[in-house]
């Protein structure tokens, strides 16, 4: 059985992987929104390390603590 804390922390890395995949396919799907950015490799850039801290942290998580 999994730690509950542990689960939290799990579900909580889920979520963010599934919302830094969302704003980047809203950058790439949504060419109006990308118009209003000066920057728009700085800022998908952002959200790509975004995205792998909270994969890389899931990764710890479950390989240490998950079972």
């Amino acid at each position: 059985m999994i730690n509950p804390w542990i689960e939290v922390l799990m579900d909580q890395y889920n979520t963010d992987i599934q919302k830094w995949k969302l704003e980047i396919r809203n950058y790439l799907d949504n060419p109006v929104a990308v118009a209003g950015h000066a920057n728009v490799i700085e800022t998908l850039d952002g959200l790509v390390v975004k995205l792998s801290e909270a994969e890389d942290k899931l990764n710890v998580v479950e390989k240490y603590f998950s079972r």
